[in-house]
């Protein structure tokens, strides 16, 4: 669980439990008014054998050796000459051997495949602009690059994508003929084909293919490309909005969506999904933020759609089955704020 980790107690102390009195001191915060969370960059303090000495942001990152880090969090027996190397000290435990590690921030596929060529880094995504040309038809590397002693790693990874419904939304709220004919009305395998060069499979359930439970929940009955039982579901839609009164001048209010980022690729998958949804006649209006205020939107349930995907932190069905139910509304797990007794 990467978004966990021991935290410095005099850290959890001052900026969890106090805030700022406005005078240069610090006055303690409600129990009832805390979180559990450290959400800026500023607030992260660790224990570990390196230390930050230089955050940029969108730039670069600069960590050195800790000079108080205590080796006998990490005993290892070490090997030969270890000692004599650096890699231990004179009591045989590991020591950070790296005086200063460098992390640089590229935002672009295409810049960090560029680098990679260069020889500048080890490793890049391809990018959609050079996929055909790196890629070929039978979706192995092409000669060219072979040649060059460049080797093609190919994975799947228990990951889903959505556009999340906001439950707590009135529009959503009121109208499950809106949700279904949204999800029929998309057609996920172009999204797949043009946006990610074929790079993917359509979800049909919320259950990576790989893990026991997705066979046994099955496809999903509007997790299809179905373009006339759509319009014949927004067509309902209407009906159900207009006796909510929530139409507007008799027709579908524009949706709003929410999308982490602003880059190239964000902004041509955005469009995409705005035609998608203009094929089934609703507008789709899009906000580009960065990702910890689309975290905090969503948190705070400030959005009426957005996008994001989860990654399996353990291999269970459960871990997905998790994200719909009640009980984890509360937790903040729950972000659709979906709630479904037969579900739960």
């Amino acid at each position: 669980m990467h978004n966990y980790a021991p935290i410095a107690y005099e850290a959890v102390e001052y900026w969890l439990a106090t805030e700022d009195d406005g005078f240069g001191g610090r006055i303690p915060i409600p129990m009832a008014q805390r979180t559990t969370e450290f959400r800026e960059a500023e607030q992260v303090v660790g224990t570990g054998p390196f230390m930050l000495t230089k955050f940029e942001r969108k730039s670069q990152i600069i960590m050195e050796r800790n000079p108080d880090f205590r080796p006998d969090f990490y005993p290892t027996e070490g090997a030969p000459g270890d000692v004599e190397a650096g890699l231990l000290d004179d009591a045989g435990k590991q020591v950070p051997f790296v005086d200063v590690l460098h992390y640089s921030y590229v935002s672009e596929y295409f810049s960090s495949w560029m680098l990679f060529l260069a020889r500048q880094t080890d490793v890049a995504p391809i990018p959609k602009e050079t996929f055909s040309q790196v890629i070929s038809p039978d979706k192995t590397l092409a000669d060219k690059w072979v040649k060059k002693h460049i080797i093609l790693y190919k994975y799947p990874s228990p990951l889903i994508f959505w556009i999340v419904f906001n439950m707590d939304d009135p529009i959503f709220a009121a109208s499950k003929s809106l949700r279904q004919g949204l999800c029929l009305g998309f057609d996920t395998q172009s999204y797949i084909d043009v946006i990610r060069n074929g790079r993917g499979k359509p979800a049909v359930n919320i259950i990576p293919s790989s893990f026991k439970g997705y066979a046994e929940a099955g496809p999903g009955p509007y997790f299809r490309y179905d373009l006339e039982a759509a319009k014949v579901k927004l067509a309902q839609a209407r009906e159900e909005l207009a006796a909510a009164g929530l139409l507007d001048n008799g027709k579908i209010p524009s949706l709003r969506l929410d999308v982490g980022g602003g880059d190239t690729a964000t902004i041509t998958r955005t469009e995409f999904m705005k035609q998608q949804f203009a094929k089934v006649g609703i507008e789709l209006k899009i906000t580009y933020n960065d990702w910890p205020t689309l975290q905090q939107k969503v948190h705070y349930k400030q959005t009426q759609m957005y996008t994001m995907g989860w990654g399996a932190d353990y291999p269970d069905a459960e871990n997905f089955l998790q994200l719909y139910y009640t009980g984890n509304i509360a937790e903040g797990m729950n972000n659709s704020n979906y709630s479904n007794p037969e579900f739960d």
